[in-house]
């Protein structure tokens, strides 16, 4: 499609003159007043939620990294006191009620039975 060359020529909306009478333009004043003010509202309110938002992330971090130290130190807590009872000679650190070696794995298979 091919376009259409700029004209020199003022178009019909550039030739309508629209000229406002005086209740009229205090009418268009007013609402670019209240249209400023409700667009400032909300980007103070934007800013605010933004900052609001930074600070709840902050603590959540800060929440979620003494979790993770906590885990980190139970897990210590508990291996540490696994490492004692076999450095004890308490077997294998399982609670299956056996001394001593403990295992109970592998082994051979049992034989079937033949249904002769």
């Amino acid at each position: 499609m091919m376009k259409k060359r700029a004209s020199n020529k003022p178009t019909y909306e550039t030739k309508r003159a629209v000229v406002l009478e005086g209740t009229e333009k205090k009418i268009y004043t007013l609402m670019q007043q209240i249209n400023t003010l409700k667009n400032e509202k909300a980007l103070t309110k934007r800013l605010k939620d933004e900052q609001r938002r930074t600070v709840h992330e902050k603590k959540k971090a800060k929440e979620a990294e003494e979790e993770a130290q906590r885990r980190r130190e139970s897990k210590r807590k508990h291996f540490d006191e696994v490492a004692l009872k076999q450095s004890r000679g308490g077997g294998s650190g399982r609670s299956n009620g056996g001394g001593g070696e403990g295992g109970g794995g592998g082994g051979r298979k049992r034989a079937r039975k033949s249904d002769d």
